[in-house]
């Protein structure tokens, strides 16, 4: 059995970034570059005012300048200063020929044409915004394995550019395996329990930016099981699987992927809960088999399968998607295991909440991180620094 650390250094190491895909800028958010991306354009692209005000060749003698004409933003009015001369302006206008700096219009007083100003509130330049002070045109703006946001498009666009190369989202299929599970809406049978997996993959699925492909279920037979699994195997990127990855007489899971050509990368990790997961790869595709527990599924999701998702979206930074913070609480634990413990995070601090045993689902009504804790922790004090990751 390895460590929780070992199991993702192993698939770190066999991480591929799916294919790429030319997008539509606004429809990149998310996603990842594929490519360097490269300014087509200086910006600005022209010198413009910051400010509204006027407009003038700086010289330190003059404290008055007479004024000549207006320019508006958009304007392909060409107006020439001369010494002593001056233009309204307004912000993201082009600055007139021989002007370098502007002032506000809230510093000056305007009469008969002319405008006044203390000459100590004015240095050369000020409120000018000087072509390619942004960038030039062929600068490098943005380098690959980027994640797009709101802020890289802007900037994107900023330099007219409508279209980039990013890497594809992977297509994921889920599996629900148990005899014993009954879809919500239905009248609860003996001996039997809700579906609560399904549900709670697909939630956590959209929260990454990805809509599930397929959600299955299957029963506990190994037939059953391999035709669902051989089938989803052919048209998914990610599979992951809940339930039947065990040492019970009907966790066939293990055993149908090997039948099917998955090879094992592990099975079972020094971890609580979720000891039992099991992950491998056919080809390009990645198969993650987690224990059957609601609990034990939610933190594997937040462990494996978010940074996986990240990694085959094209993150060079899958793993490190964590804070330090001070414990609230204190909190004991035996040697041997990390912990995967739910948490709140709030006010700067992280606290370890009770129930955390892997059946239970009351603490994700406040939940919205999750703490670990290596193998050889067995105590945290309150105040001391532990290793949060937020769901």
């Amino acid at each position: 059995m390895i460590s929780l650390c070992q199991a993702q250094s192993i698939i770190q190491f066999h991480m591929r970034p799916l294919s790429s895909e030319n997008c539509l800028l606004i429809e990149a958010v998310g996603k990842f570059l594929a490519q360097d991306v490269y300014a087509e354009i200086d910006v600005p692209s022209f010198d413009n005012s910051a400010m509204d005000g006027y407009a003038f060749c700086y010289d330190a003698s003059l404290k008055s300048y007479k004024i000549v004409g207006s320019i508006a933003a958009g304007s392909h009015l060409k107006i020439a200063l001369n010494k002593g001369e001056t233009a309204q302006i307004f912000t993201g206008a082009p600055l007139p020929e021989h002007a370098d700096t502007v002032i506000a219009v809230e510093q000056v007083s305007a009469s008969g044409g002319v405008i006044q100003f203390d000459p100590d509130v004015v240095f050369k330049g000020m409120h000018v915004r000087n072509k390619a002070s942004q960038n030039s045109k062929g600068d490098c703006i943005a380098k690959k394995g980027t994640r797009v946001g709101h802020g890289l498009i802007a900037l994107l666009a900023s330099c007219g550019i409508k279209h980039i190369e990013v890497y594809r989202q992977p297509v994921v299929d889920c599996i629900i395996t148990g005899s014993e599970l009954q879809d919500l809406g239905s009248t609860l049978s003996d001996d039997n329990i809700y579906n609560s997996n399904g549900p709670a993959i697909h939630a956590f699925l959209l929260q990454c930016g990805i809509k599930i492909q397929n959600t299955l279920a299957a029963k506990d037979e190994k037939k059953i099981l391999r035709d669902i699994l051989d089938n989803s195997l052919q048209k998914s990127d990610l599979l992951i699987i809940t339930g039947g990855v065990s040492a019970g007489a009907y966790d066939f899971v293990p055993e149908v992927l090997e039948e099917i050509g998955v090879i094992k990368l592990f099975h079972k990790v020094k971890q609580k809960p979720g000891k039992p997961i099991y992950c491998g790869i056919k080809e390009h595709r990645w198969i993650f088999g987690l224990p059957g527990n609601p609990a034990s599924v939610l933190a594997c999701l937040n462990q494996y399968i978010k940074p996986c998702i990240s990694g085959l979206s094209g993150d060079p930074h899958m793993f490190n998607k964590y804070v330090f913070l001070p414990a609230k609480n204190s909190w004991k634990k035996k040697s041997g295991l990390s912990h995967i413990l739910k948490a709140k995070i709030e006010e700067n601090q992280v606290a370890i909440l009770e129930g955390q045993e892997s059946f239970n689902l009351l603490p994700f009504n406040q939940c919205n991180a999750f703490v670990v804790l290596e193998e050889d922790v067995d105590i945290v004090e309150k105040g001391d620094l532990v290793k949060a990751y937020f769901e």
